[in-house]
């Protein structure tokens, strides 16, 4: 089981005239973070739908199927486009992660991108669906180029409508340590921020919200564009290195390191012969007593056991956070109202 014991995220318009990123959190369970594309207003359109689809399927269903969840957007997409001729064209890239199943699940399109740091590392890091990356994949450009390439702001891979229907690249990542750090980010944060200063500064500070501030600081200084992140701590994970089962793959226990697993022997038993087997018989009577004394009462024990549970308040739902909320957007799409005592939506920067 895995548990995340603080989160935060910024979303900052930069020097553009609308913010076209948006993200979605659903508490220790779900991270959203999508960037528009399209002029006008229609990128943060698009990147709003996405964000919203996403989240409310996995609000309503914690183990909705990624690509289902992306069709439907896909599908609300196009129903936006058709309504407005003007939005042709529009569409967002999309991260997401999910904490389920021992392990965390990813998947994104386009260049926004997922780490994974552990002590100031990067352990992981998501490939960029873009015009740059494939060319340095090729060898068609070196790194040198790539980094301030002129058509670094072409991307191969985008969610833009069930009449372009497209993947997202997932990945399941199992090998997660108490005190990981993970963050999803656009790329106006990486404007700034290059993996080098990722590290440096990963290594550094280990909290969310001081992380957040310091790439904030460092945004708004240098950043052009818009610049959206989340980050989110590990505080528990029961199995560091637990790997899914496959058919060529060593069993669970072997791919767990020594330190995780412990193996108790069994206490050494008398043989049943002789007096061994008198010593049997008398555990066998002197447990008749006790036997008798926790059938009794064991409705005692129950009534006990329901009463507590029957006291306890109902756990509440994990907190749902949007960023940021688009008025109009909801006038063209009808969406369902959200919960004032779980979700808290955000004004536009």
């Amino acid at each position: 089981m895995i548990k995340i014991n603080s989160q935060g995220y910024i979303s900052e318009i930069g020097e553009r005239s609308n913010n076209e990123d948006n993200c979605g959190l659903i508490k220790g369970a779900t991270y959203v973070v999508c960037d528009g594309m399209g002029g006008a207003e229609n990128g943060e359109v698009a990147s709003d739908i996405v964000t919203r689809c996403f989240m409310e399927a996995y609000k309503a269903n914690p183990h909705a199927n990624a690509n289902q969840v992306l069709s439907t957007a896909e599908a609300k997409l196009t129903e936006y486009i058709n309504q407005h001729s003007e939005a042709n064209g529009m569409g967002t890239t999309l991260t997401l992660s999910q904490i389920k199943d021992g392990g965390i699940y990813l998947g994104w399109c386009g260049d926004s991108r997922i780490y994974q740091f552990r002590h100031g590392e990067i352990i992981f890091q998501t490939t960029d669906h873009s015009w740059v990356n494939e060319a340095l994949k090729s060898g068609i450009i070196s790194q040198e180029e790539a980094v301030n390439h002129p058509k670094s702001n072409i991307i191969t891979r985008a969610v833009q409508g069930s009449h372009k229907p497209t993947s997202i690249e997932t990945m399941f990542l199992s090998d997660i340590r108490q005190g990981d750090l993970f963050m999803h980010c656009t790329d106006g944060v990486l404007e700034t921020w290059s993996n080098d200063d990722l590290k440096a500064l990963f290594s550094s500070e280990n909290e969310p919200d001081k992380i957040l501030e310091i790439i904030k600081r460092e945004c708004a200084l240098q950043s052009k564009d818009n610049f959206t992140a989340i980050v989110y701590k590990v505080g528990e994970a029961l199995f560091p290195e637990k790997v899914k089962e496959t058919s060529d793959q060593k069993s669970v226990t072997d791919a767990i390191p020594n330190e995780a697993v412990q193996f108790v022997k069994p206490v050494n038993q008398k043989e049943t012969s002789g007096s061994g087997s008198i010593n049997i018989l008398k555990t066998k009577v002197l447990g008749i007593p006790l036997i008798v004394f926790l059938v009794a009462i064991l409705p005692f024990v129950i009534f006990l056991i329901f009463f507590s549970i029957s006291s306890k308040n109902p756990q509440s739902e994990p907190d749902l956070v949007m960023h940021p909320a688009k008025e109009k957007m909801e006038q063209s799409i009808p969406v369902a109202p959200p919960q004032t005592d779980t979700v808290t939506v955000h004004p536009n920067n």
